[in-house]
């Protein structure tokens, strides 16, 4: 599991990305909000697969993932583009939390549990994207510092 500081670090290099160096960081958001990487090896594609965090069971002694023989595993070339697409990154908001975006020259968004009046906040991000899956990754840091106490 990503500990807060991996998530932390992990929001503020999201919020200062820019088009030119968000290649490799989406898949950095991937494996810290529970998507799994399979190595080319155990697929049948020369690139590999991802496997949704609710569809991951977890790997055998080999290092090869655990597939649900009675519904099926489903297998993606590449996780969900987080930092471009506002709708990959609407799938990070935390169960039980409200978020919002806002456009003003840069992107600001906010991301809080519901009935909580203190919002976790991404401000200046080069997009609404980016700005929201920043918040998400430090809503789930805080989510996360919680449940580990």
């Amino acid at each position: 599991m990503t500990d807060r500081a991996t998530l932390l670090a992990l929001a503020s290099r999201v919020e200062a990305a820019r088009v030119s160096d968000r290649t490799g960081l989406r898949n950095e958001v991937a494996l810290a909000t529970g998507w799994h990487r399979v190595e080319p090896r155990f697929t049948k594609s020369k690139h590999g697969a991802w496997i949704k965090p609710c569809d991951f069971i977890g790997v055998h002694s080999d290092g090869s993932p655990k597939l649900d023989s009675l519904h099926g595993t489903d297998m993606h070339r590449e996780p969900p583009n987080f930092l471009e697409s506002l709708d990959a990154a609407m799938s990070l908001v935390p169960s039980g939390y409200e978020w919002s975006v806002n456009w003003c020259g840069n992107s600001v968004a906010n991301v809080s549990e519901i009935g909580v009046d203190y919002p976790v906040h991404c401000g200046g991000a080069a997009t609404p994207a980016l700005a929201l899956t920043a918040a998400c990754l430090r809503a789930r840091a805080i989510a996360w510092s919680m449940t580990d106490d």
